[in-house]
C-alpha cells in the first residue's frame, strides 16, 4: 500500500496521478512510476531528482510485504 507521503508526491508530480492512485495492482503502479521515471530523465538520459524519487517509491513497493496491499481481483 502506498504511504501517505508517496500519495502526496504522486499527486504533486505526476500528470496521471488520479489514475495511478486508483490502481489496485502494485505492478501497475510500478509500471506507471517506471514510465514517469524515464520521462523525467534529461535528454542525455541522466537521472533527475524526480527520477530518483520515483525509483525510491518503486523500491519500497517491491520490498513491501504483499499483505500490505489490498486483495487484487485481477482487474
Amino acid at each position: 500500500m502506498l504511504l501517505e507521503s508517496e500519495k502526496k508526491w504522486i499527486k504533486e508530480n505526476m500528470e496521471n496521478a488520479k489514475e495511478v492512485l486508483a490502481m489496485k495492482n502494485p505492478n501497475d503502479i510500478i509500471q506507471a512510476l517506471n514510465f514517469f521515471s524515464v520521462d523525467e530523465m534529461t535528454p542525455d538520459y541522466e537521472p533527475t531528482e524526480k527520477t530518483y524519487q520515483a525509483e525510491r517509491i518503486i523500491d519500497r513497493i517491491v520490498d513491501s510485504d504483499d499483505d500490505d496491499w489490498p486483495e487484487w481481483d485481477g482487474s
